[in-house]
């Protein structure tokens, strides 16, 4: 399992079969890189990463068993996030662990308060041993946060060779490559910026403010200018050959869902017309594209997921209710996705199969604040922390189960 959560004393690290039980075991997975020159190499995962209510880094098995302590330098009482609750004068805490595709290295976030105020760096780490390697530096005179809860976004390329990461430098969102011992400044802008590497790991595909854009390795020419997309929308999405790209914008129609080459050489085509709330992820396998949007205007939240072929044409429409977010399986057959009861007194996990029918109830819950966030931006988090074991049976998440009970004159649930 390839997971990373920060937990508090008030929320627990969940982990459930698809039948709603804790898991008693994990198998291993094994897994292949897309690269030519790595392709001999195989990797096996098998370990949850989580920040405890402490701010130490923890890594365990699936099956809860085998914990083991990463960090130990973290000052009594460092407990709360970023700009989200009181924080202790002077403490000192780890949020945000992102593992290496291989497993091999572990990137998180240091917070070190002193008089109150905040000193954000970022740390890499080897799971086996806990070594530590500064990688980099918040100015003072910078956000200590890119987003509520957030002080950097980690997102390892696929072959685990560079690590992407945005800041909050004196330019604004800053995105940074972390690889050949150095930093190389991919993009910079206010935002919003997001991003998804190649499966080839040899470039990226950049959303900043109203401009699509390509930036290949090793970053020293200026990037590719693909044309607009609205900064309504977040993560752009790549193939597997790397040809073609799909991503969400408007036109002179509307908004829409668009084709086009990775090359920008011909006019973006028009899928389908969309809502305004609306995000995309490809399946792992590379042959659907899942598209969740709204059907009426205006409306904040999803109500409709539907899933389009790599070609752009319209298969199955899997879902009609509101939704917050979703996450494919890595086998590609089934979506879990984040739902409403009935009541709308709490968030639920559901599952549904990518072949449709009905979709089945896992657990209500109420997510800790770092998931919240995850859960807020989960089209790019989707890229670089997965929710689902490597092999499509369970799901792990940071949050507290509840347990709904009858409420009246606007009772809070259990």
């Amino acid at each position: 399992m390839h997971s990373t959560l920060r937990i508090s004393q008030r929320y627990r690290l969940v982990l459930l079969t698809l039948t709603i039980v804790l898991i008693a075991s994990c198998t291993n997975y094994r897994t292949s890189s897309l690269s030519k020159e790595d392709s001999s190499l195989e990797i096996i995962m098998n370990r949850v990463v989580y920040v405890g209510s402490n701010g130490n880094i923890f890594t365990i098995d699936p099956d809860g068993s085998n914990s083991k302590r990463l960090t130990d330098n973290v000052q009594a009482g460092s407990r709360g996030v970023i700009l989200g609750q009181a924080l202790q004068p002077n403490s000192l805490f780890y949020t945000w662990p992102t593992w290496a595709p291989d497993g091999t290295r572990l990137a998180a976030s240091q917070v070190v308060i002193t008089n109150g105020l905040p000193e954000v760096s970022l740390l890499v780490l080897d799971p086996n041993t806990g070594q530590m390697n500064l990688i980099y530096e918040n100015r003072q005179r910078t956000s200590p946060i890119i987003a509520q809860n957030v002080p950097h976004y980690m997102y390892w390329s696929p072959n685990s060779r560079h690590l992407a990461f945005i800041a909050s430098a004196e330019e604004g969102l800053t995105l940074y490559i972390h690889g050949y011992g150095e930093e190389k400044l991919a993009f910079s802008d206010l935002g919003p910026l997001y991003f998804k590497w190649s499966y080839d790991s040899q470039s990226l595909l950049v959303h900043a403010r109203d401009k699509l854009m390509s930036s290949e390795l090793p970053f020293t020419e200026d990037p590719l200018d693909l044309g607009e997309m609205s900064p309504i929308f977040r993560t752009p999405d790549l193939s597997l050959d790397g040809t073609t790209i799909v991503y969400l914008s408007k036109n002179t129609e509307g908004f829409g869902l668009f084709m086009r080459s990775d090359q920008g050489e011909d006019q973006p085509r028009l899928i389908s017309k969309i809502g305004r709330s609306a995000a995309l992820i490809r399946s792992p396998l590379g042959d659907l594209i899942a598209v969740a949007d709204s059907r009426s205007e205006p409306h904040s939240l999803h109500d409709q997921l539907r899933l389009f072929s790599s070609t752009g044409e319209e298969v199955i429409t899997l879902i009609q209710e509101p939704l917050l977010s979703f996450f494919w399986s890595p086998d590609g057959k089934k979506i879990a996705y984040v739902g409403f009861t009935m009541d709308g007194q709490a968030l639920e996990w559901k599952i549904v199969s990518v072949d449709g029918g009905d979709p089945w109830e896992l657990v209500k819950f109420k997510p800790s604040p770092e998931f919240l966030a995850m859960l807020s931006f989960y089209d790019q988090y989707a890229l670089s922390h997965s929710i689902w074991s490597p092999d499509s049976t369970r799901i792990v998440f940071a949050g507290a189960p509840l347990t709904l009970t009858p409420s009246n004159n606007g009772d809070s649930p259990s």
